[in-house]
């Protein structure tokens, strides 16, 4: 994964962003190989964007 500046150098909102990214993509991982049915994983989903908006 590569992350570099953009020409305004907004650079706490690009690592938010990126945060944001990295901790969904973990959680969903570790709910998909925890081998959650679709109706759990969805449920994972929706809890894991929650987390992300309130604390990120």
């Amino acid at each position: 994964m590569r992350c570099r500046l953009n020409s305004t150098g907004n650079f706490g909102r690009q690592l938010k962003r990126l945060m944001q990214s990295i901790n969904e993509d973990i959680a969903l991982t570790l709910g998909t190989h925890a081998g959650f049915q679709k109706r759990g994983f969805m449920r994972l989903e929706k809890a894991v964007k929650k987390c992300v908006l309130y604390y990120g």
